[in-house]
């Protein structure tokens, strides 16, 4: 049985079976950009590569917060004034 590691945090945890691997792309803990790793590779791969022919998909990383998305909420104060 094959065992997969994942880099999560620049820390290797692990190892998974494929089954587990499953179940973390399909609850979004791995996309397909996370690192993966398994005996026979020379590197840490994308997931998307590593899980290539394993009919295993996981999805995209969503994109990054835009930046006036991230403002500061304003205050209840200001909210009753309007």
């Amino acid at each position: 049985m094959t065992a997969y590691y994942v880099a999560v945090n620049g820390e290797r945890s692990g190892p998974y079976t494929l089954e587990q691997i499953s179940a973390a792309c399909g609850s979004g803990q791995i996309v397909r950009q996370t690192l993966m790793w398994r005996e026979g590779l020379s590197q840490w791969l994308s997931a998307e590569q590593v899980l290539e022919g394993s009919g295993v998909v996981c999805a995209d990383a969503p994109p990054p917060v835009p930046a006036a998305a991230v403002t500061a909420t304003p205050d209840a104060g200001d909210a009753a004034r309007s």
